[in-house]
C-alpha cells in the first residue's frame, strides 16, 4: 500500500487498474492513498487519528428476512481492509444479527456461500411442504 503526501503528484495510470490514487486526511495532514476500486470510504471525511485506524470498506449488502408486519435485515456483508495494520488484508465482513461481526478469508467466505446455497434449498423444501 503507498501513501504519498499530498503535495506529491499522483502518476495518471497505476499499475493495477483496480487501484486508484485518493484524497485522504490523516489526524488532519492530507495525503494520497491507494485505494481498491471496490472502497466507498470518503477517506477526507473519515480522518482518523493514526494511520493505522485507515480502513477500506465497501457499500454493504443486506438479506432482508420478515419481520412482523415490516423486514430486518438479517445477514449484511461487505468487503474491509486495514492497509496498515499487519495481516490487514481485504476480507469479507458479516454481520448475522445486528451485535458482532464475523472477518472471513476468502476460503472461508466461499464455503460460507456454499452453506447459503444449501440453506436455501432446505428453505425451499420447507415453503414446499406448507402448501403441500
Amino acid at each position: 500500500m503507498r501513501v504519498a503526501p499530498a503535495s506529491l503528484k499522483s502518476h495518471p495510470e497505476t499499475p493495477d487498474q483496480h487501484v486508484r490514487l485518493r484524497p485522504a486526511l490523516v489526524n488532519g495532514a492530507p495525503l494520497r492513498l491507494e485505494c481498491p476500486d471496490w472502497c466507498s470510504v470518503d477517506h477526507v471525511a473519515a480522518d482518523p487519528f493514526h494511520l493505522a485506524d485507515v480502513f477500506h470498506a465497501s457499500d454493504q449488502i443486506a438479506l432482508p428476512a420478515p419481520a412482523g408486519r415490516s423486514t430486518e435485515d438479517v445477514l449484511v456483508a461487505w468487503l474491509t481492509e486495514y492497509p496498515f495494520v499487519d495481516g490487514g488484508g481485504p476480507v469479507l465482513a458479516l454481520d448475522a444479527a445486528g451485535d458482532e461481526t464475523a472477518e472471513l478469508s476468502a476460503g472461508a467466505a466461499l464455503a460460507f456461500a456454499d452453506q447459503l446455497v444449501a440453506h436455501a434449498g432446505a428453505l425451499r423444501q420447507l415453503a414446499a411442504r406448507v402448501s403441500a
